[in-house]
């Protein structure tokens, strides 16, 4: 499948604008536009491509491998999420709208005590995986992004700190694109 890709910058409130609202009127991204018909929403995008067909199917066959990525989508999503977004946060947003460019230090401490025991049973879920459930999945795709957003606040280490979710993320960058192009994925990633 061909993808034509546009980072929005979130932080200057591009998603409220005229063009993007025509693709999602509630501002939410990310957006998928396939000719005559639009979707937002990651889950809903997903939903979305696998039920066209095109390209690699991801998700696992087997169910308890399926519940198994579900689970890790979940804590991705619902926990990790909110703890990253206060980093990314606190290091790049929080500064431009104040005088000082140094990052909320509690906030940065609450996030990092937040995440360190979802990135110790993440690392221990990858023992002996070269992939979150086995098979790359939608498990990975979304801690991608999640630990991509930890390295360019600066928080690399903790991910440098945990062996196997370091080999892991080394693997993720440099894994060929799953659409079947030459291309590594993770360098379309904003950074």
């Amino acid at each position: 499948m061909e993808v034509e890709t546009r980072a929005l910058d979130i932080s200057s409130g591009e998603q409220y604008s005229d063009d993007y609202l025509a693709i999602s009127a509630s501002a939410m991204v990310p957006a998928l536009k396939e000719v005559y018909f639009q979707v937002c929403g990651d889950l809903a995008i997903i939903s979305f491509i696998e039920g066209r067909g095109l390209g690699n199917r991801m998700p696992p066959r087997n169910a308890a491998v399926l519940a198994q990525q579900d689970y890790w989508v979940d804590i991705a999503r619902a926990d990790a999420g909110p703890l990253v977004q206060a980093i990314v946060d606190s290091v790049t947003v929080a500064p431009m709208r104040t005088e000082g460019p140094q990052p909320d230090a509690e906030v940065l401490a609450s996030a990092r005590t937040g995440l360190a025991p979802m990135l110790d049973a993440l690392d221990a879920q990858l023992a002996g995986k070269s992939y979150i459930v086995g098979d790359y999945s939608y498990a990975d795709v979304h801690w991608t992004a999640y630990v991509h957003l930890l390295c360019v606040a600066g928080e690399d280490a903790m991910v440098r700190e945990r062996r196997n979710l370091q080999a892991w993320f080394e693997r993720i960058r440099s894994r060929k694109s799953f659409s079947g192009q030459d291309l590594i994925a993770y360098e379309l990633m904003p950074s």
